[in-house]
């Protein structure tokens, strides 16, 4: 692999799904500053591993939620424990 930057894309939607040859097409866009939905990027995966790539990206959205979900609670418990902290004996 090579230290080439790859381009990146900004993507709030998937506009379209089709698949054509055992390649499914992506294509994926995104709003506008007039909240029109542009086209950016289109995403070619093979059909026999949508499903592994699919599982893919869940796992990475639980993952994501629990790390969300526990930097959460710990600023809470950080927050009370200040709270706790100030107050008078």
């Amino acid at each position: 692999m090579t230290d080439q930057r790859l381009p990146e894309y900004f993507v709030d939607s998937v506009t379209t799904v089709t698949i054509a040859n055992n390649v499914v097409r992506l294509t994926l866009a995104q709003a506008n500053e007039k909240q029109q939905v542009e086209p950016v990027a289109r995403l070619l995966i093979p059909a026999n591993q949508l499903s592994p790539i699919l599982q893919g990206i869940q796992n990475a959205a639980v993952t994501i939620v629990e790390r969300a979900k526990a930097s959460q609670e710990e600023a809470a418990a950080s927050a009370n424990a200040e709270e706790g902290a100030g107050a008078p004996n």
